[in-house]
């Protein structure tokens, strides 16, 4: 596995063993974001190295799971964690 960094939504390098620490995250979020299920062992047999660690390097540029837990105050990018959404008026 390569030992390069990767970026963060925070902007700090992120190692491949901090990615791998919340691989419940990353599973979660490969299913919920590209469709994936790490466990259909024929796609993942079929698929190469670099076609999954660009989905999960994509993992870190979108509101989830992984960039949440990787991100100091939990929020993805420009994306806070939780939205509120306003009430409607009550005429």
């Amino acid at each position: 596995m390569p030992s390069e960094e990767r970026p963060a939504p925070s902007g700090r390098q992120v190692s491949w063993a901090e990615i791998l620490t919340h691989w419940p995250a990353v599973e979660a979020d490969l299913h919920s974001e590209y469709g994936i299920d790490v466990e259909d062992r024929g796609l993942m047999r079929a698929r190469s190295w670099r076609w999954l660690r660009s989905r999960i390097v994509g993992l870190l540029a979108a509101d989830t799971r992984l960039s949440r837990a990787l991100s100091p105050d939990g929020t993805s990018g420009d994306h806070p964690r939780s939205q509120t959404i306003p009430s409607p008026s009550r005429s």
